[in-house]
């Protein structure tokens, strides 16, 4: 997921984006962003970012999904360097 303008949805008060389904593992997923924080969650001033489960509904009740994920977040504007810590 490439989000062109993360200040767009900030400053348009979106509180969640959702990405398009993809396919891994034979299930259907979701990446769902929270700009400025999951309110239900009572987290704010941050990014809350969830991998989503799209057709739990198919799941027998106890089953269980290990996952491996990983996220890369690149701030184009840190390009030079200049903000890392």
């Amino acid at each position: 997921m490439k989000i062109q303008s993360f200040s767009l949805l900030t400053n348009n008060s979106i509180e969640r984006y959702e990405s398009r389904k993809i396919e891994a593992g034979g299930h259907k997923w979701k990446l769902v962003l929270y700009p400025s924080g999951n309110k239900s969650k009572n987290v704010k001033d941050h990014i809350s970012l969830y991998l989503l489960l799209d057709e739990s509904s198919s799941l027998h009740p106890g089953w269980e999904i290990y996952v491996n994920f990983r996220l890369f977040l690149f701030d184009h504007d840190c390009i030079d360097q200049s903000c890392i810590l």
